[in-house]
């Protein structure tokens, strides 16, 4: 259990969701963060654990340039804290966050954007680390309507951590 700081290693990687409405740049991308997930004793109740995750992230992402736009890489830095459930191995964070990224995109017209997030996944068992986590990650960036247009990116993101 979560009985003290736990720290991770995590790589990402996925794509910015067209299916979903008013995302239209199909950009593909990928990242490293590093986090770290304190106990939080009041959100642990019925078999239930509660933790914070705090993380620091670089994503990189490519896109190949929808409608008149030219192609482009862009290079993004974000942080987030987000709260944990955990029950047995199964867990599922909620957080909120900021980003800043390298140039605007044509989805995103400003480079400093929130960063709702959402992650579900499993846990297993490691002999030399504490666990290795799989996911998958929902990442919304958005400008919150400070300069339209804001349609947002929309992350699918898979995820792969290492706990120590």
């Amino acid at each position: 259990g979560p009985a003290q700081v736990e720290r991770q290693v995590s790589l990402f990687g996925g794509y910015n969701s067209t299916q979903i409405p008013r995302s239209e740049d199909p950009r593909r991308g990928a990242g490293l963060g590093l986090a770290f997930l304190k106990p939080e004793p009041r959100l642990s109740r019925r078999g239930l654990q509660g933790r914070i995750r705090y993380e620091i992230y670089y994503l990189g992402s490519t896109s190949p340039g929808p409608f008149e736009f030219k192609p482009d890489r862009t290079d993004a830095f974000g942080t987030f804290a987000a709260l944990r459930i955990e029950r047995a191995r199964l867990f599922a964070d909620i957080g909120f966050g900021v980003q800043y990224a390298s140039q605007p995109s044509y989805d995103i017209p400003l480079q400093f954007n929130t960063t709702p997030t959402a992650t579900i996944g499993y846990r297993f068992a490691l002999p030399r680390f504490r666990a290795l986590e799989l996911g998958v990650r929902y990442l919304h960036v958005s400008n919150g309507g400070r300069k339209p247009p804001n349609g947002g990116q929309n992350w699918l993101l898979a995820t792969v951590s290492v706990a120590f």
